[in-house]
């Protein structure tokens, strides 16, 4: 994970960008906006929201003016994900706290905290840093995308601090002596893949919740 600072080259909060081998942003665009092509690169991209959390799903198809869709070669160097920013008060201190597969900021405005965070689904070795200075915001960076292979993160923007470890007590096994056991539990959505006939991808969330919600990413046209 890199540090803090202001690395985004001009991506703005919740966006999308593509990056060249020096790592400034060629092409980028408001996550909102996204439809099908972002600069010379032809995408699909999809959502899920529940609760405080939202998946964001994107899925580098190609070359845009390709008429045969390569899925062997990367044809990008590296794509950043930028999740939610926070404002940070005169005289505040932002609190970066890094987390599995993630990273969370915690700013203090009003005596009232507000998280920003993103966690790093597909694939799991993406890059993650805390960037955009003075509104800092987490990112995630996935240097060589595989085409038509889909990357995901999870971000999230609330007042709860990121999920620790809770602490319960059980009797195990024929000793009948209490044992304290540590558990995270599911704190994070978690996702599994699988191809569909069409050329897709069937994504399964399993929510925090412990809702199961299946999300088809489409073949691309």
């Amino acid at each position: 994970m890199s540090g803090q600072g202001d690395q985004t080259g001009g991506l703005p909060a919740n966006a999308v960008g593509v990056l060249d081998a020096d790592g400034a942003v060629t092409d980028g665009m408001p996550w909102a906006e996204l439809d099908g092509r972002l600069g010379q690169v032809a995408i699909t991209a999809m959502t899920a929201t529940r609760g405080d959390w939202q998946l964001r799903m994107l899925r580098i198809d190609g070359a845009a003016n390709d008429t045969v869709h390569d899925t062997v070669h990367n044809i990008v160097h590296a794509v950043r994900l930028t999740g939610h920013a926070v404002s940070v008060p005169d005289g505040a201190q932002p609190v970066v706290t890094e987390v599995h597969q993630g990273v969370d900021v915690r700013v203090d405005a009003d005596g009232a905290p507000v998280h920003t965070e993103v966690r790093m689904l597909v694939p799991w070795d993406g890059e993650l840093a805390v960037v955009g200075g003075m509104s800092p915001m987490p990112s995630a960076t996935v240097l060589d995308p595989p085409t038509g292979f889909p990357m995901i993160i999870a971000v999230r923007l609330g007042a709860n601090d990121p999920a620790v470890p809770q602490i319960e007590e059980k009797i195990v096994g024929s000793s009948k002596k209490p044992m304290r056991i540590l558990r995270t539990g599911l704190s994070i959505p978690e996702v599994e893949l699988a191809p569909t006939p069409d050329g897709g991808h069937a994504i399964t969330v399993l929510w925090p919740d412990r809702t199961r919600e299946v999300v088809l990413l489409p073949a691309r046209v």
